[in-house]
């Protein structure tokens, strides 16, 4: 028997972005919902960044990394999760990036999150 997964972008965006004000902190900028009868694998992460400010990555509301001060991966390049890098992530319930912006401005964060659903029971 072999499973077929579905992608991410058959339940959610998988690309989102968000305004943030200046001064905002923790403002969501991605969030996917995976169904409740289903697992997800996270294999691809990709954001831009702003100098100053960071994000923070949550799976089931279990903080992956807080601060992220970089880009993790392009956009149009995003970082690869696979067996030989710790990857992929499971994800039982949801993702979900937040942004803080302490910069006197309003800026956008963008977060691309790529991967497959599986069934685990009907």
């Amino acid at each position: 028997m072999s499973l077929v997964g579905i992608p991410f972008s058959q339940h959610f965006p998988v690309h989102q972005y968000a305004t943030v004000s200046a001064g905002a902190v923790d403002s969501r900028v991605f969030f996917g919902k995976i169904p409740s009868t289903c697992v997800g694998f996270i294999y691809k992460i990709g954001n831009n960044y702003h100098a100053g400010c960071h994000l923070t990555w949550k799976i089931d509301g279990v903080t992956v990394e807080k601060q992220i001060e970089r880009q993790i991966g392009g956009i149009d390049h995003p970082a690869q999760y696979n067996e030989d890098n710790g990857g992929p992530y499971l994800v039982k319930d949801y993702v979900e990036f937040t942004a803080s912006n302490p910069t006197a401005g309003d800026l956008t964060f963008e977060v691309l999150v790529e991967g497959l659903i599986y069934q685990t029971r009907k």
